[in-house]
């Protein structure tokens, strides 16, 4: 999207923001009137990258679950929802852009409780991550190009 963006000398923001509106429309259809009403859009993953919606630093290590150590900004209103975007995390060697929030939804859902001292979470996909929890926070993670040697080797991820 953002090389047809430049190609065309569009406004990065404004075509992000009408590719949402599109969507929207579309699930407007789908959901019953009292579900359609106006909502908060949290967006994580590239949408805070040099080639996204708008460009955040990183947030850091040791990254509280209560999600506090998060770096987010608003960025606009889309129809009548406001819009806010969240950066990835970064270590030393490695970056997330939107595992941490896979990682906050599940603490935040309580299915995390037994193991918010100390953990191991495995997020599988074609960048496989896996990351570390220690005292209430992700202190670490790695990622595994998984889906890559799968390909490579002409094996179905």
């Amino acid at each position: 999207m953002r090389a047809r963006i430049q190609e065309e000398g569009l406004d990065a923001s404004r075509a992000f923001g009408a590719a949402l509106e599109r969507v929207l429309a579309k699930l407007r259809e789908l959901l019953p009137v009292e579900e359609a009403a106006p909502r908060p859009i949290l967006i994580s993953g590239m949408a805070s990258s040099s080639i996204g919606w708008r460009e955040l630093p990183y947030a850091c290590l040791p990254f509280p679950l209560d999600g506090s150590g998060a770096r987010w900004q608003e960025i606009e209103r889309v129809g009548e929802h406001r819009v806010f975007v969240f950066s990835g995390l970064a270590a030393e060697s490695d970056v997330l852009r939107g595992e941490e929030t896979e990682v906050l939804g599940l603490a935040a859902g309580g299915a995390l409780a037994p193991f918010r001292e100390q953990a191991l979470l495995v997020l599988p996909g074609t960048h496989s991550k896996h990351v570390r929890i220690e005292a209430g926070s992700i202190t670490g993670f790695s990622t595994y190009m998984t889906g890559e040697l799968f390909e490579v080797h002409g094996l179905e991820t």
